[in-house]
């Protein structure tokens, strides 16, 4: 049997799910404070500043952190920071691959969707996750005709406006909306709302995400016509 520890090692990359207030998992502060290279988006190294690693933010260039981290395996420690869970819509997945998993070891922390779903005090282990990010929202139709619940994460281009009126103007409708911004930090803002409302609003804060309840179950059909 293989052990799993948070101990830094130098052969490994530790991913660290940081929380919105800056928050850390218990076994993931050691990590920080000792880390050679501190790996980030730019916002989640400004938190970080006073470590005393270097700093290499991640943007859009994953090849680079991937070059970067390769570099360094086994002779430097690697610390990756990623925003709540890294294993859902993160670098975890990302990273495991292109390096082997016998090189990542993953902290998580609670992620965003944990926290919408304990605001509005729903159950989350039947509901449908769609990214918008980097993509469009058509997957969001399909998640509808399979699930009551879905939960959205949102971009600048996508956000849940954006995306409210993507949803009227194919018709989707008897859908109760739930607007989740900055959650679990200062500012947090959750708001109950209908798909019309939410298609008139224009600013959203950077970290949003949308979760859509349907009023009722789909209608789920087993077959085709039989003329087709």
């Amino acid at each position: 049997m293989r052990e799993i520890s948070s101990e830094g090692r130098a052969d490994k990359v530790y991913i660290v799910g940081v929380g919105a207030d800056g928050s850390l998992p218990p076994a993931g502060e050691r990590l920080v404070e000792e880390a050679d290279i501190l790996f980030g988006g730019e916002r989640l190294l400004e938190m970080f500043r006073e470590a005393r690693g270097e700093k290499f933010a991640i943007k859009r260039n994953l090849s680079e952190v991937e070059e970067r981290i390769r570099e360094n395996l086994g002779r430097r420690k690697l610390v990756v920071l990623a925003s709540g869970d890294p294993n859902f819509f993160g670098i975890a997945g990302y990273l495991a691959k292109k390096l082997g998993k016998e090189h990542v070891e993953v902290i998580p922390n609670v992620s965003s969707m944990q926290l919408a779903f304990a605001r509005i005090k729903e159950s989350w282990e039947d509901a449908a996750f769609v990214s918008v990010h980097g993509r469009g929202p058509e997957e969001i139709l399909q998640a509808l005709t399979r699930s009551r619940k879905i939960a959205v994460l949102t971009d600048e281009r996508w956000n849940p406006g954006a995306v409210a009126r993507f949803l009227l103007e194919r018709g989707v409708s008897g859908v109760r909306a739930y607007l989740c911004e900055n959650l679990g930090a200062e500012g947090e803002r959750v708001e109950e709302t209908s798909l019309s409302e939410l298609s008139l609003k224009r600013e959203f804060a950077p970290l949003s995400l949308l979760l859509l309840l349907r009023e009722r179950e789909p209608e789920r059909a087993f077959g085709i016509p039989e003329g087709e």
